[in-house]
């Protein structure tokens, strides 16, 4: 998409269906920090639901249509997540593991983990980080972006909720996504000030059939029933990448006929085969289990189907590997297989 495709500061012709009121809301909060007022917003919403991709056109937008806005990104990454200052080392565009010492002086630090930095270190980096948002923003508004926060290492998420508690008056928006079931990840008191009245909070609903309908109609040039459209947001929970996945791997004619169940995508069935292949041998018992039975199942009949007779062992494994969850109600404990 070319900035021509976004005229002005408003979200006609957005080309994300069902997402046109998230990215007025933000062109709203840029309107506000523009006339020097710090702005935070967090977008929630589960994996696959749209985040990225509205961060990413509100940035494309920032950089190509809005005049004078400089944009700092940090993704986080799991893997990344180990190394101390990695977010915060693509903020700054400098090397990730770097001493404190005298602000960011000093030899850099062997590329492996290395100890968590100390309260000391954390508040010098904290101190140069802010001292450059506000050298920037005195030449123009800052929009400082983290997408998927939650993914971000401690020592960076402690550095950015630092220097946002302490910046006022400024033409800086912090501009941060969030995957709820995943905050677990964030540090209590980093999580309590994202989610605290301070920061916004914009969350992406799920799709409805009738948005279903038009997603297909506009990336596909695919007529879809009201009937196939309800069997496509019951299958993934409305979810917007599973959808566009399943549009485009099945083939037309799926659509035009009665489908009593729909199969996971090609990406769903990579990742939990590359899962399962560095899993216990517990875990993929009840995985197995979990998935012949069904969603709603309880744990007693993951139990006896697995072969299992303690399964929360698994049932932890499965859930920090993001593959299974666990519901509970008053009338039965259920899990859920991704």
């Amino acid at each position: 998409m070319t900035a021509g495709s976004m005229q002005g500061d408003s979200a006609e012709g957005l080309p994300f269906v069902g997402r046109a009121g998230v990215f007025e809301e933000l062109l709203e909060v840029l309107r506000t920090v523009r006339k020097g007022k710090v702005g935070a917003v967090v977008i929630t919403g589960p994996s696959g639901s749209g985040k990225t991709a509205v961060l990413e056109l509100f940035l494309e937008h920032c950089r190509t249509v809005a005049r004078g806005v400089r944009v700092l990104s940090a993704m986080g990454d799991e893997w990344e997540a180990q190394f101390p200052l990695a977010g915060y080392s693509q903020l700054m565009l400098t090397s990730p593991l770097r001493s404190a010492k005298d602000y960011d002086g000093g030899p850099a630090l062997p590329a492996g983990p290395v100890p968590a930095l100390t309260a000391a270190q954390v508040v010098n980096y904290a101190s140069t980080l802010s001292t450059h948002l506000e050298a920037l923003q005195a030449h123009g508004s800052v929009v400082v972006a983290i997408d998927d926060v939650h993914k971000l290492d401690v020592e960076s998420l402690r550095i950015l909720t630092f220097v946002m508690r302490r910046l006022y008056g400024k033409r800086v928006l912090f501009l941060l996504t969030l995957n709820p079931d995943d905050a677990l990840r964030v540090p209590s008191g980093v999580l309590d000030f994202l989610t605290g009245h301070q920061v916004a909070s914009i969350p992406l609903d799920p799709l409805t059939p009738h948005q279903v309908q038009d997603l297909a109609r506009r990336m596909l040039g695919l007529d879809l029933s009201a009937t196939a459209a309800h069997g496509l947001v019951q299958h993934t929970r409305g979810i917007a990448q599973p959808i566009v996945e399943l549009l485009r791997e099945l083939p037309a004619e799926t659509w035009q006929t009665w489908f009593p169940s729909l199969p996971p995508t090609s990406r769903v069935r990579a990742r939990v085969r590359s899962v399962l292949a560095a899993s216990s041998p517990g875990l993929v018992a009840v995985a197995e289990a979990a998935s012949v039975l069904g969603r709603a199942t309880s744990l007693a009949e993951v139990s006896r189907v697995s072969g299992m007779e303690a399964i929360m062992e698994a049932l932890d494994e499965g859930h920090r590997a993001g593959l299974l969850g666990l519901r509970v109600d008053q009338a039965r404990s259920a899990r859920r297989f991704l």
